[in-house]
This record gives C-alpha cells, sequence and structure tokens, in this order.
C-alpha cells in the first residue's frame, strides 16, 4: 500500500494513498448548525445540551442520525445521537451530507480530537462554529471507516467494563478499611 505524507491533526502522520482529507465545514461534506433553546414543552424527545441530555420535551429539532457537539460549558464533547432530540443553544448538530463519510466513523474521528484546546480555555469554554467548520478529516473508503469504527466502539466498551470494575473494586477496598 503506498502511502503520501500529509498534514493533519497538528502532526505528520503517513496517510494511504487512497485516503482523503476533508473540510468538515465543506458544504458538500456536513451542515453545522447552532442548537437552539429548550422549548420546555414536557414529553419524550431529548434535549441534550454539552453535557448530555439535561430534559425532555415533545418535538424534535433534528432526526437520526446526528452528531452534537458542545459549543458552550462542555466545549468540545461529542455525542451521536440515534434517535430524534432537540440539541440546546449551547450545541452545535451536525448532519452529514455525503455518503463517503460514515456517521459512527466520524462520530469516533472528533471525540479522539482535542477541540477543547486553548480556543476553549476561558472562563465560559466554547467553540466557535468556525473553528469547527475548519477541522480535517482523514477519511478511508467506506468499508474502513466502518471497520475503524467497530474497532474504536469495542475497544471504548471494554474500557468503560474495565473502569467499572476499577470502581468496584475501590468501593471493595474503601469497606474492607472501615
Amino acid at each position: 500500500m503506498k502511502t503520501k505524507q500529509v498534514y493533519y491533526s497538528n502532526s505528520l502522520e503517513k496517510m494511504p494513498k487512497e485516503w482523503k482529507l476533508i473540510k468538515l465545514g465543506e458544504k458538500n461534506v456536513s451542515d453545522i448548525k447552532y442548537g437552539k433553546a429548550n422549548p420546555n414543552l414536557k414529553g419524550k424527545i431529548p434535549v441534550i445540551g454539552s453535557s448530555g441530555i439535561y430534559d425532555y420535551t415533545s418535538k424534535a429539532l433534528v432526526y437520526p442520525p446526528v452528531i452534537i457537539v458542545g459549543r458552550k460549558g462542555n466545549a468540545g464533547a461529542v455525542l451521536l445521537q440515534k434517535e430524534p432530540c432537540w440539541p440546546s443553544d449551547t450545541t452545535f448538530y451536525l448532519k452529514v451530507k455525503t455518503s463517503e463519510l460514515d456517521n459512527n466513523y466520524l462520530f469516533l474521528v472528533l471525540k479522539m480530537k482535542e477541540m477543547s484546546g486553548d480556543i476553549a480555555k476561558t472562563t465560559l469554554p466554547s467553540l466557535t462554529r468556525d473553528f469547527l467548520s475548519s477541522q480535517i478529516i482523514p477519511v478511508p473508503p467506506l468499508v474502513e471507516q466502518r471497520g475503524i469504527a467497530e474497532v474504536l466502539r469495542i475497544v471504548d466498551e471494554a474500557i468503560q467494563r474495565t473502569d467499572a470494575v476499577i470502581t468496584k473494586v475501590e468501593e471493595l477496598k474503601r469497606g474492607l478499611r472501615q
């Protein structure tokens, strides 16, 4: 497999020749929109802020799949929503517009990016739409994206299970000390 050298994610990486680089905000790649204020209509549709679900409403602002990115507070936090939802005004939401980009893959790439870096280090951490739009994403062929996303999902689940075991062991140790 031939590779070429390209810059992305602030470092020099080798990337396979058949991979592409895309800018997230290109109009044929994704729509990046601001979330809206909570409509305060009680229901079963999740209202999602920068830190996750914080309320429920009766109508959806967007339909799945949608990627939600924290804009204020928990800036740079990334969620993949697979059910209708209402992204709040502390978030951006992305709808993928190209069939060359898998939502699960994009979600995991964004989750691994350091989007809450220097731009978000203020009293109220925040991200700008321009910053999010300018993010460069390495895009392998669709089959590889799906494979990468599946492997990363499995690793993430294993990490969560390990963390849960560590928490239980720590609780057990505290109980034994008492």
